[in-house]
């Protein structure tokens, strides 16, 4: 991605983060600090899907949910989401059930992953 859509893609996410004025539950909020540190981008903040899900984020990288549970301590309240579809997108990462907050990132057998960083 060059440095331009990177840019735009920073400013996108700033926007929506003031106007929802949500943030990541507490469950999951030691990972999302964590990818902030690591300079990981964040490419998408909001309610996705239904009302259901809450506040999910996505980041530009390949996320390893099971290395990332076991980094973090998350109990059995956070679970891993590994969705795969062809024509909307696969993706792949960790969804607290208490909140129904996410951290995604790109799925590793998308196209998409190719060259991405690999957190876990």
């Amino acid at each position: 991605m060059e440095l331009r859509q990177k840019m735009v893609i920073k400013i996108y996410v700033k926007l929506r983060r003031i106007r929802n004025n949500k943030t990541m539950c507490t469950h999951l909020k030691p990972l999302e600090d964590y990818l902030m540190v690591e300079n990981i981008l964040e490419v998408y903040r909001g309610q996705v899907w239904t009302k259901n899900c809450r506040e999910w984020i996505y980041y530009d990288a390949v996320l390893n949910p099971k290395k990332l549970k076991e980094k973090f301590h998350f109990d059995d309240t956070i679970i891993i989401h590994d969705y795969k579809d062809n024509k909307v997108g696969s993706e792949l990462g960790l969804v607290c059930t208490l909140c129904n907050d996410a951290i995604m990132g790109t799925h590793p057998n998308s196209s998409y992953a190719i060259n991405k960083k690999i957190i876990g």
